[in-house]
C-alpha cells in the first residue's frame, strides 16, 4: 500500500495520476454544501464550512475544475462502504491533451471527518497504490490505520483508470471468472518439468 500523497496543483509535464488525483483535490475541495446530513449513527446535523479551491489544474475547462460540483450520495457498492460513506463520479478528460475533449467518468468514495466543524482541515485524497487497486474498496477496507485522520480531514478515496467502477478494462472473462486460478500444478512424475528456452528474434535487413 502506498503512503498518502501531499498534493499540489496541477502542471504541464506531470504524470496522468498526478493530474487525476490534483483533479479529485481540486473538485472535493470545491464541492458545495451548507449543512451536513443525518450521519450513520442518526445524530442531528451541524453546520460545516466548505472550501473553494482557487487554483485549478492549468489548461482544463472550468466545468471540470470549479464549474464541477459533486453528488455525494450514499453508497451501494462495496458492502463495507453501505453505512457511513459517501460515493460520487467525477468528471475527467479521457485525453488530457485534449481537455476539450471526451470525458470519463472517475468513480471517487469519501468519509466525512468525525471531529467539531471548527478542528476540520478539508479534504486528503488517499491513493493506495497499484497497479490496479481500488480505492472505492481500499479506503473502507483499511480505514483502521487512517481513523485517527478523521477527527481533522474528510478522506477521500478513488477508483484510478481502469479499475473497479472507473472505465473498467475487460479482458474477455466474464464476471465470475476473474480471479486468480491458483498455483501452477505440480509436473507429473516421469516426465520432464522443463521448457525450451524462447529463441531469440532473428535480425533481418531492410
Amino acid at each position: 500500500m502506498s503512503d498518502v500523497h501531499s498534493l499540489g496543483s496541477g502542471r504541464p509535464g506531470l504524470s496522468l495520476g498526478v493530474r487525476i488525483i490534483s483533479l479529485v483535490v481540486l473538485v472535493v475541495i470545491g464541492a458545495v454544501g451548507a449543512w451536513l446530513k443525518h450521519d450513520a449513527s442518526g445524530r442531528s446535523a451541524q453546520p460545516r464550512t466548505e472550501f473553494t479551491a482557487d487554483n485549478p489544474p492549468a489548461g482544463l475547462p472550468p466545468a471540470l475544475t470549479t464549474g464541477q460540483h459533486l453528488n455525494w450520495s450514499r453508497c451501494t457498492s462495496p458492502p463495507a462502504a453501505r453505512t457511513a460513506y459517501e460515493c460520487a463520479v467525477m468528471k475527467t478528460p479521457l485525453d488530457y491533451r485534449k481537455p476539450d475533449g471526451r470525458t470519463i467518468d472517475v468513480a471517487l468514495i469519501r468519509r466525512r471527518a468525525t471531529g467539531p466543524n471548527a478542528r476540520r482541515i478539508g479534504s486528503l485524497v488517499l491513493n493506495f497504490g497499484g497497479p490496479g487497486v481500488s480505492g472505492v474498496r481500499g479506503l473502507p477496507e483499511h480505514l483502521n490505520q487512517y481513523e485517527p485522520l478523521l477527527d481533522r480531514y474528510d478522506l477521500v478515496s478513488f477508483d484510478p483508470r481502469g479499475v473497479g467502477a472507473t472505465i473498467p478494462v475487460r479482458c474477455g472473462k466474464t464476471a465470475d471468472d476473474t480471479g486468480f486460478d491458483g498455483p501452477t500444478p505440480a509436473p507429473t512424475p516421469g516426465r520432464s518439468s522443463r521448457t525450451s528456452a524462447p529463441r531469440a528474434p532473428r535480425a533481418t535487413s531492410t
